[in-house]
């Protein structure tokens, strides 16, 4: 009777690797919508990296030396690109926002350029005060803060 039982065990077992991974390569696929989508914004792109999560997948690529971070919709819709950049390469007028903010004693972590449809440049600055505080600032090109986010 023993057997019996370890043999159910040890199918149901190899039946449910089977699902799991079947059910994990669906969710990884990514949509052909995106891949032209991509390729028709970012034409020079090199070294795309896409990451699918579920309704709307991450590219990582270069242009140029230049790292950038795009997501569009699972239909192909673009959504928003993160460019790469240093606090030294942002306008003025932004530098000059962050300096009169009361994160200024904050450390940069990182400086990124958001383009979103249909809205103006941003610029996100991630900051820390220390190993729990963190956030992402996002100023107009005016140097306003326009919000903050804690990040992890």
């Amino acid at each position: 009777m023993k057997c019996k039982y370890g043999y159910t065990w040890f199918f149901a077992l190899i039946m449910f690797g089977m699902i799991a991974h079947t059910s994990y390569a669906q969710i990884g696929k990514i949509p052909d919508a995106v891949t032209q989508a991509f390729e028709e914004k970012y034409p020079d792109a090199s070294e795309a990296t896409f990451v699918n999560k579920l309704v709307e997948t991450d590219v990582s690529f270069q242009i140029k030396n230049v790292h950038y971070k795009a997501r569009f919709s699972n239909k192909g819709e673009w959504q928003a690109t993160l460019q790469e950049s240093s606090f030294a390469e942002l306008p003025e007028a932004v530098q000059d926002g962050f300096h009169k903010s009361k994160y200024a004693d904050w450390d940069i972590e990182s400086v990124y350029i958001l383009y979103q449809p249909d809205k103006p440049i941003e610029y996100r600055i991630g900051v820390s005060k220390n190993a729990i505080q963190k956030k992402n600032l996002y100023f107009n090109s005016k140097g306003r803060l326009l919000h903050d986010n804690i990040t992890l």
